[in-house]
């Protein structure tokens, strides 16, 4: 399936949108795209590693923070803290939803240190 013959889909109503969050139809898979979910899934997670890292906007460099305490355990300083949150609206957002993110990755990949690095393995994770 080509790019073109989507588009020629999407002209005709064919692929339901509605049903792309749930996952992408085959032909879409052909193509290597991914649903919605996991799109918005990498963008949060560029976006927390950037913060982490020092790469984005100075206002973000203490938007999240790393657990610290004085035990010896395998995640120790590797996972970020979950903030406290009320609302459901409050779970949405990129501060909480982030950190959840993240905390859910292997190992491997939260010691990755180059942004293009952790691009191409967040891809790979994904698919």
């Amino acid at each position: 399936m080509t790019l073109f013959g989507i588009q020629i889909y999407h002209n005709l109503n064919i692929i339901d949108w509605r049903a792309y969050r749930r996952g992408p139809p085959k032909e879409l898979n052909q193509l290597g795209w991914k649903s919605i979910n996991a799109r918005s899934s990498i963008h949060k997670l560029m976006f927390v590693f950037k913060c982490l890292n020092s790469l984005g906007p100075d206002v973000f460099y203490n938007y999240f923070s790393k657990s610290d305490h004085i035990y010896n355990t395998r995640r120790n300083g590797k996972d970020l803290v979950i903030p406290k949150v009320r609302t459901e609206s409050a779970r949405k957002s990129c501060f909480f939803s982030g950190a959840v993110l993240y905390n859910s990755l292997p190992p491997s990949l939260k010691e990755v240190s180059s942004l293009l690095i952790f691009k191409t393995k967040l891809k790979e994770f994904f698919s």
